[in-house]
């Protein structure tokens, strides 16, 4: 049945010499070009694909010359292609992404699983500018050709994939619903991927859906399989989204600990270290150390990299300006 016709250390702020925060993935894994529908033939294609795994900064390095060298449109061409949009999508880097993945939007000749990806892709790169209606169409067209490749031959994985969509389109408790019945069904296949995306995204639907210790339970699973998939950057956004469940339930100095291990493992674009850099601050402010809040936020002045934030960010500068004003007053 179409899913769519149903319904720093510890507490401790680092000094501002530290590394410079410059700019998060928005703590989200997706499965995306694991969809490719191609599986690597030699040794050369395996070493590729697992060096994209592991940092999409290496992948971005790595994947155009392969691409130069590789006959376009072939099927092992369109796998090294999905690998440099992951990586891009991965990087949020969203300007390259839109320009990359725009001229196959309409493209119905290519490989259908390929088509999913750009189609997902695509309604996300819209999603940050004024055109919500418009991605919306694209996020169900997505889904539906999801469904018809699952139909023909199920893949859980791609399950994963609908439910994301739903999420993206607001349908938490529908995309909640449909990914359950899998935690029980694959409880005992050692399958890292297919696991990891799971739970990472029902980690997604139990915050939206209000549920804060299941959304902490969820993301510690995500973990687990992120470890087990040996892929630095996933765990690295995996320890990013447990600190997040922390800092939900007020546990501030887990939540300290766990962006600190984030960050740690060197594996997260400029603008997971930014989205790092200002949940510190907003976690100091919550805590009533105006003064730290306000170090953090000067390490973003100027920062461009997120420009969905820059409200947000405002926003919490105004609240340190006035907490700084009604102290001055108090004293």
């Amino acid at each position: 049945m179409n899913v769519l016709s149903r319904s720093k250390r510890n507490n401790k702020m680092k000094a501002p010499g530290h590394k410079r925060l410059t700019a998060i993935s928005f703590g989200v894994s997706l499965a995306l070009a694991s969809a490719a529908g191609a599986s690597p033939r030699t040794e050369d294609d395996r070493n590729i694909v697992q060096r994209c795994q592991q940092s999409p900064q290496v992948c971005l390095e790595i994947i155009e010359p392969v691409l130069g060298q590789t006959q376009q449109t072939s099927r092992v061409w369109y796998q090294y292609k999905l690998l440099h949009l992951e990586a891009l999508f991965r990087l949020v880097m969203f300007d390259e992404l839109a320009k990359e993945v725009a001229p196959w939007v309409d493209d119905e000749s290519v490989p259908l699983r390929f088509r999913i990806n750009v189609l997902v892709y695509y309604a996300k790169v819209l999603s940050k500018s004024d055109t919500r209606s418009q991605s919306m169409f694209y996020m169900e067209q997505a889904i539906s050709a999801i469904e018809q490749v699952n139909e023909s031959n199920y893949d859980p994985l791609l399950t994963v994939m609908v439910a994301n969509g739903l999420n993206y389109l607001g349908k938490y408790q529908q995309g909640y619903d449909l990914l359950m019945p899998l935690v029980a069904k694959y409880k005992h296949r050692p399958m890292a991927k297919f696991k990891h995306e799971l739970f990472e995204n029902l980690g997604h639907f139990a915050h939206r859906l209000g549920r804060p210790e299941e959304h902490l339970d969820f993301r510690l699973k995500a973990l687990t399989w992120a470890q087990a998939l040996d892929s630095k950057n996933e765990i690295a956004i995996a320890l990013y989204n447990i600190a997040r469940a922390y800092q939900f339930l007020e546990n501030y100095e887990k939540a300290f600990s766990y962006f600190e291990k984030a960050e740690g493992m060197d594996a997260m674009g400029p603008s997971d270290t930014t989205m790092i850099t200002f949940r510190r601050a907003e976690m100091s402010f919550a805590q009533g150390n105006i003064l730290a809040a306000e170090e953090y936020m000067k390490a973003l002045q100027g920062n461009q990299a997120l420009s969905s934030y820059q409200a947000k960010f405002e926003q919490l500068n105004e609240a340190i300006s006035t907490a700084k004003k009604a102290k001055k007053e108090l004293m």
